[in-house]
């Protein structure tokens, strides 16, 4: 009797070091815990410092943008918008997302998901950001943008040289931003898009 109870515990053991081994020990990249710090990155200490100013809005918000239509009226869109650091710290990655589920205006348009990819990185020797955007509308890469950062308004503005659009960040503070863009018609600037931002509280991507 001794010798059966001791074999049925050896294999109870040995049935929980399996388990450890391919479960715990080896359980797969997706269920390990993330934190804040791992998903979204870090702030090189040696980037410039600048790389803050829109380091600031790195993390995951909920958006509702607002797009001016022909007749006048504003098309109301839900999205998702995420910033983290990336090479090594020193730029800013974002990625804008809109589900057609959503009936956003964009996916309308594309009858499919609408995303958007942000690298921006502050050129030090010409004391200002640089900044390239790709989306899957037409499968197209932008010209670099450029954007500098107005302490005393705390806002970001982004432009090209054309300067006929700008995009603004403002009102940033740790919870919430808004974003405008504008455009240039007989001299005067018309506001065609806006964003407001809400910051998620969860610390994973998901």
């Amino acid at each position: 009797m001794k010798s059966k109870n001791v074999f049925f515990i050896l294999f109870l053991l040995t049935l929980l070091a399996l388990y450890y081994t391919l479960f715990i020990y080896n359980k797969p990249p997706h269920l390990e815990k993330t934190n804040n710090e791992i998903t979204f990155g870090e702030l090189n200490p040696n980037a410039p410092p600048e790389t803050l100013q829109f380091g600031q809005l790195v993390g995951q918000w909920d958006c509702t943008s607002y797009d001016l239509l022909p007749d006048s009226t504003w098309h109301k869109s839900k999205a998702k918008w995420v910033f983290k650091y990336t090479l090594d710290g020193y730029a800013i990655e974002d990625t804008w997302t809109e589900k057609a589920i959503d009936s956003t205006n964009n996916t309308t348009i594309l009858g499919r998901d609408f995303n958007g990819i942000n690298m921006r990185l502050y050129n030090p020797q010409q004391s200002q950001w640089q900044c390239v955007w790709l989306d899957n509308r037409k499968n197209t890469m932008s010209p670099i943008w450029q954007a500098n950062y107005n302490s005393s308004l705390q806002e970001i503005v982004m432009h090209d040289q054309s300067l006929n659009w700008k995009i603004t960040f403002f009102n940033i503070n740790a919870n919430s931003f808004d974003w405008n863009y504008k455009i240039l018609q007989n001299s005067t600037w018309i506001v065609v898009s806006k964003i407001k931002g809400a910051r998620l509280k969860q610390k994973a991507l998901e």
